[in-house]
């Protein structure tokens, strides 16, 4: 799981410009593991802005209540994904050591950055459609193929469709 992580610098830059520009409440979830625990310290420490840091003190009952309850979930390929895409919940899904075509948001994958056809080629040295079906790419640096900059045009653009769409504005982001 570790090589799917991203950054905590990305997860900080996204969460600063979900308060700033949007004024969305960001959320911390995960695990009670000491790896969870320890990223979800490092991004509050990097992060400029307030967050509510929620890993490992909810139970799975309430963090599916937040995923169902979240404008949008921020993650890599993770359960929590396919716990918010589930319950209907955008979710800004983060693939490089996954192809999302094949274990992303099945409802839904317009707010995903997907960066498995780079990984394929630089990492394996092949194209994605080369690559056996299901294969991870699992290198470290990998999810830096995602930049924080693609992350945030998704967040804009999901939150300008839900503003479109007339959803209220008492937004918030769980980032797991």
């Amino acid at each position: 799981m570790v090589l799917r992580n991203w950054s905590v610098a990305g997860y900080a830059r996204v969460a600063e410009h979900a308060i700033r520009r949007h004024g969305m409440r960001v959320m911390l979830c995960g695990g009670p593991s000491a790896l969870e625990r320890e990223t979800g310290a490092a991004i509050e420490q990097a992060c400029a802005e307030p967050l509510l840091n929620l890993i490992g003190r909810d139970t799975l009952k309430q963090a599916c209540a937040l995923l169902a309850r979240a404008t949008a979930v921020l993650t890599p390929d993770a359960g929590p994904m396919h716990i918010a895409n589930a319950m209907g919940t955008p979710v800004i899904g983060l693939h490089a050591v996954t192809d999302s075509t094949r274990s992303g948001p099945y409802s839904d994958l317009r707010w995903t950055v997907d960066r498995y056809a780079d990984a394929a080629r630089q990492f394996l040295g092949r194209a994605d459609r080369d690559v056996r079906w299901g294969k991870r790419i699992e290198f470290p640096g990998v999810m830096d193929l995602i930049r924080i900059e693609a992350v945030t045009e998704r967040l804009d653009a999901l939150i300008a469709t839900r503003l479109i769409e007339g959803w209220n504005t008492d937004q918030s982001i769980a980032l797991h």
